[in-house]
């Protein structure tokens, strides 16, 4: 009996639904051929932060009354409407209207609405809810079904134009994680990512970590929400894990993970590659800056430069230059144009048989580093960054980052017989980059020390806070 009292239950809900998405149908049908020209344009102006209630004016109702299942509504929007006003009473942060002109002020402009003469009326113009701001709204058709309190969250959550007081730097190893008011976990951010702070509450908090106690406030921060049309929101994260730029740092724990997209015989690159620990390949160490100072700056990229070569400079200090081959002369002229190039001769790599030319396409966005054949005159290889030649001359190391798609590699190639180069791994790492790739010092033929930050604070400026690192490449 109680089985069969469910399913009678659950029956007259789904056919209530029913009912209720009918109405709407026929409301949104019959509605077209109504004639509100006789409603005055009267006006009324929002501004500051706020639901606005839209409900019909007595003229107006008396259009629409016989419209099947509007009276429904109706009750449905008078008890919605009660309910939260009573919620807001003493905060002034709801209002209600029947005026036809909704005028909604912003920072930068006003912006008008006729809510009877819109392109996809239907009978909901006629009850609807307004999220207004400072900066922007978004308008909300009320159905009879809604949740009278869903509307609250979205006035405390949609927030664009809050003054920010200051941008902080998460420094937290696993990132911070973003929450609502209520304490729900939304989202996060990366170690490095940089936080526009609004605001903050005023109790302190301590929380655990580890071995240590970390005390702070909540800071109130403007997020941008991609998931919801790049809204900005008013959200939260724990202050005890911000800093400023110089504060921010790749952890020791993080130097070894990265992808493997190539490896020797294989055809291409794997470019859906997962993130792993790469220790089979390097081993990685944090060195301090004195231990970086101490090592000298070799002379193992083999570079020398050719008295045969006429270099001459441009008014938009850009140079010419020309290169002897064995029967001609090859003529790279530069310029700074965006139709143009230019080019710049860094020297001559004598055991390769061959110039080192840095080149900078202005129109493609893209620059790189070629061999010139120094007899035949042609492009010999192409590497994405500055070559690193080990000391042994059997191996070229590359660093480069793509600032478009944000990825790091590193580039190991392999110099066989008759100077043959050949691309043999090719490694990406998300946590840190090196900023001058041309200019890294050499321990040994495999070890090597350079500078590193990280990735989420470099904007290409110059670095006031690197850190130093050693990498040793095991194969």
């Amino acid at each position: 009996m109680r089985s069969l009292l469910s399913f009678f239950m659950i029956l007259v809900c789904f056919s209530c639904k029913n009912n209720i998405k009918e109405t709407e149908k026929v409301i949104e049908k019959i509605e077209k051929s109504f004639d509100f020209s006789s409603i005055p344009k009267d006006t009324v102006l929002i501004k500051g932060k706020q639901l606005l209630y839209v409900k019909p004016s007595k003229e107006e109702f008396d259009i629409i009354k016989d419209i099947e299942g509007i009276e429904a509504l109706d009750e449905a929007f008078e008890f919605s409407t009660f309910k939260i006003m009573d919620s807001l009473r003493w905060h002034r942060l709801a209002a209600i209207t029947s005026k036809r002109i909704i005028g909604i002020v912003t920072i930068n402009d006003t912006t008008y609405i006729d809510r009877l003469n819109t392109k996809n009326f239907n009978s909901h113009n006629h009850y609807s809810i307004y999220y207004i701001n400072t900066c922007n709204y978004k308008n909300y058709t009320y159905r009879i079904d809604d949740n009278h309190y869903f509307v609250l969250d979205k006035l405390y959550e949609d927030m664009s134009c809050d003054s920010i007081i200051e941008r902080k730097y998460v420094i937290a190893q696993n990132g911070l994680n973003i929450r609502t008011v209520g304490g729900d976990v939304v989202g996060k951010f990366n170690n490095g990512d940089m936080v526009n702070i609004i605001g903050y509450t005023e109790n302190i908090i301590e929380v655990e970590d580890r071995t240590k106690k970390v005390k702070g406030r909540w800071a109130i921060i403007n997020y941008e929400d991609f998931k919801d049309g790049r809204r900005h929101k008013k959200r939260y994260v724990f202050e005890g894990y911000l800093g400023d730029m110089n504060d921010v740092k790749v952890y020791k724990e993080d130097l070894i993970n990265g992808s493997i997209l190539k490896m020797p015989n294989d055809e291409g690159y794997n470019d859906y590659a997962s993130i792993e620990n790469l220790s089979r390949f390097f081993n990685f160490e944090l060195i301090s800056e004195d231990e970086f100072n101490s090592v000298a700056q070799s002379n193992s990229n083999f570079l020398t430069k050719n008295p045969l070569v006429r270099i001459s400079k441009n008014n938009d200090e850009t140079v010419n230059f020309n290169l002897p081959i064995k029967d001609s002369v090859l003529v790279f002229k530069s310029k700074m144009d965006y139709s143009a190039a230019s080019y710049e001769y860094y020297g001559d790599l004598n055991f390769l048989n061959a110039y080192l030319i840095h080149g900078v396409y202005y129109k493609a966005e893209e620059a790189n580093y070629s061999l010139i054949n120094k007899h035949s005159g042609k492009q010999e290889y192409v590497f994405p960054d500055f070559p690193h030649i080990s000391p042994s001359k059997n191996r070229i190391f590359t660093f480069y980052y793509d600032v478009y798609e944000e990825i790091n590699y590193f580039h190991v190639y392999g110099i066989k017989s008759n100077n043959l180069i050949t691309l043999d791994y090719a490694f990406t790492f998300p946590n840190w980059i090196n900023f001058e790739s041309d200019n890294v010092k050499w321990l040994s033929n495999n070890t090597m020390v350079f500078k590193i930050v990280n990735p989420n604070i470099f904007n290409g400026s110059k670095v006031e806070n690197p850190q130093y690192l050693k990498l040793y490449f095991k194969k």
